[in-house]
């Protein structure tokens, strides 16, 4: 596929357990959040008001790897930046522009874009990562 890069080196069991085990956690700390919400529990300000989010966007960037890797048969690609910047910008501008003038339910904050490009940069500095060769 035109602009996805495959990774150079070896993917070890470690980096893959890693990336498993971080997106897992990514996603049991946000429906977590999402559940004590919902349940009206307290939790930190801004645990409630940012943590989401700051996971939001290595949550859909990982499961866009993961979909690409699928259909290209191909364990070893990644999103070049210019797509997770797209991906990003597109849901900073729908979330905190768009959304906030069609529905009294979202409202814009700028925190809340800088907390998706912040998350943007975390999954593809992670991602980033080439693992060590075993010799």
């Amino acid at each position: 596929m035109a602009g996805f890069k495959e990774t150079s080196g070896v993917h070890t069991a470690y980096f893959s357990w890693v990336g498993r085990a971080l997106f897992l956690a990514m996603i049991v700390l946000s429906s977590s959040i999402y559940l004590l919400q919902q349940c009206e529990i307290p939790i930190p300000k801004w645990v409630n008001n940012y943590m989401n989010d700051f996971l939001c966007m290595p949550i859909v960037l990982s499961i866009c790897l993961v979909v690409v890797r699928k259909l290209q048969g191909r364990h070893t690609h990644r999103l070049p930046w210019w797509v997770i910047f797209c991906l990003t910008l597109y849901f900073s501008l729908y979330f905190e522009y768009y959304l906030p003038q069609v529905s009294i339910r979202y409202t814009s904050d700028i925190i809340d874009v800088l907390l998706y490009f912040a998350g943007a940069l975390l999954f593809f500095l992670f991602t980033m990562l080439k693992p060590i060769k075993k010799e």
